[in-house]
């Protein structure tokens, strides 16, 4: 661990415009062959940080959300407008390594985010609560964002939720469990989404510096 600058895991709260399932699930692997739902996409991303560090600077228990526009071809097209919400919570000196961290120039998966990047918004200090227990997961930020995603139950009536293994880039492992968005509204830097009932993931994820992509468990 000490060759590594950054490390961050937690709970994952995904909401698109896309209808149940997310076409970009498929397109996360690099194929590209099936369009988003609507073509452009509005996504909203909640993080909450149960384990992190960047250097010396401990991140656990903070929260951020990411907003995105991409007038499409989502993937690989680097037209992306990105907004960065940080825990108001946060010290200064947490803010600034989160700041450095999502900025993607210390690698990992912000690296990845940031070469579509077209347009950074803003990293700003927000209101946030973020919950994930039971099958209802949330993100809140004052005045600007109120989400809730559902996860989709198993057909054997087991309480288990639907899941997707190997594919998602984002999370440990990735594996994404399937959701619906019971709501969904955003509003700020002149976007306005609302994606209720539209695709929801949830998720573990696991970042750090030197791999692209969540990590592998084993």
């Amino acid at each position: 661990m000490s060759d590594i600058k950054w490390r961050i895991e937690g709970e994952y709260i995904e909401t698109c415009n896309c209808n149940v399932v997310c076409p970009c699930l498929v397109n996360s692997i690099g194929n590209n062959k099936v369009p988003p739902t609507r073509i452009h996409c509005d996504l909203v991303v909640g993080y909450h940080i149960t384990n992190g560090r960047f250097d010396s600077v401990d991140l656990d228990g903070l929260n951020y959300v990411v907003a995105t526009y991409s007038p499409g071809p989502t993937m690989e097209v680097p037209n992306w407008s990105v907004g960065y919400y940080i825990d108001g919570r946060a010290t200064d000196e947490q803010f600034e390594a989160m700041c450095k961290l999502l900025s993607g120039d210390y690698g990992g998966p912000p690296e990845g985010i940031a070469a579509v990047r077209e347009d950074l918004l803003g990293m700003t200090r927000a209101n946030i609560e973020i919950r994930t227990e039971g099958e209802e997961h949330t993100i809140k930020i004052d005045g600007i964002a109120d989400v809730a995603v559902k996860y989709l139950p198993s057909i054997y009536g087991d309480g288990k939720p639907v899941m997707f293994t190997n594919i998602h880039p984002l999370l440990e492992d990735g594996n994404v469990i399937q959701g619906v968005t019971g709501q969904m509204r955003y509003e700020d830097y002149g976007f306005t989404f609302n994606n209720t009932g539209m695709n929801g993931f949830l998720g573990h994820f696991a970042w750090q510096d030197d791999f692209p992509m969540g990590t592998r468990s084993s």
